[in-house]
């Protein structure tokens, strides 16, 4: 049998440049990797930070129970090993942090200030930006107080887009809190519609607004179908309603 000499559907290779006659893209997307995560190393490691790496394997319960359907059965790479063990290739960095300071969590020295550079997979249809693997930076701090260290995280992204030649029009935050989410849930009283409202909410951006609207009044009712749309698009009373939610949190007061 020949062996097909093209990587998976949706990965890529990277040739080291001195290697190639003739430039490719994989040649020049290597050069941009190396430049961006140096960079990204650069302005960790002076901030305090230290690298910490994970095992690309990991339980696949662990990733159905955190994330749902949507994460865990329709984008996870899962099988059974030898030893009749459902693990799966880890889609996100998230999860192994926490499971790596459970573990060894009262031999910890907290505040902890971690950072990883690593690969994940998802299996998603590969798109413009977002192949099946991919590469997550994941910044922690542990052992501190919301509010006060979402600032820094802030401060320090700010810091990586200058790094890399950013003007501050290039880019902007924008951040969530899903305490508040789920006390705007509750005060409208869709709890029992919660999880397909959150699924319309995580899609919102790739669907047409007249197929939206649709979902919405089928799920919860033309009036409150509209209610959601002016709240996402920050429209009159509806949006002053979700900041006044917000604002109850001192972390997201202090934003």
């Amino acid at each position: 049998m020949k062996l097909d000499a093209n990587p998976y559907k949706g990965t890529r290779d990277f040739y080291p440049k001195d290697s190639v006659i003739n430039w490719s893209d994989s040649v020049h997307d290597q050069a941009k990797q190396n430049y961006i995560f140096g960079n990204f190393k650069h302005t960790l490691d002076s901030n305090g930070f230290l690298q910490y790496s994970s095992s690309v394997i990991e339980a696949a319960e662990a990733f159905t129970a955190k994330s749902g359907d949507e994460l865990g059965s329709n984008q996870l790479y899962s099988f059974v090993d030898k030893g009749d063990r459902k693990i799966a290739l880890r889609p996100e960095l998230t999860l192994s942090i926490a499971r790596m300071v459970a573990n060894k969590f009262d031999n910890l020295r907290l505040p902890l200030r971690w950072y990883s550079i690593d690969n994940c997979f998802r299996y998603e249809r590969p798109q413009k930006g977002r192949l099946r693997e991919f590469w997550q930076a994941e910044i922690d701090i542990i052992g501190k107080e919301a509010g006060e260290v979402d600032l820094e995280i802030m401060r320090l992204t700010v810091e990586l887009f200058k790094g890399l030649g950013a003007k501050p029009n290039m880019f902007k935050f924008l951040y969530n809190h899903r305490g508040v989410l789920e006390d705007w849930v509750k005060l409208n009283s869709w709890e029992l519609q919660k999880v397909e409202l959150f699924k319309i909410l995580d899609d919102w951006f790739k669907v047409e607004l007249p197929e939206k609207q649709k979902q919405l009044e089928d799920l919860i009712g033309s009036k409150d179908a509209q209610k959601v749309i002016d709240t996402v698009a920050k429209k009159g009373e509806p949006w002053q309603e979700y900041l006044t939610l917000a604002r109850k949190y001192d972390e997201m007061e202090l934003i």
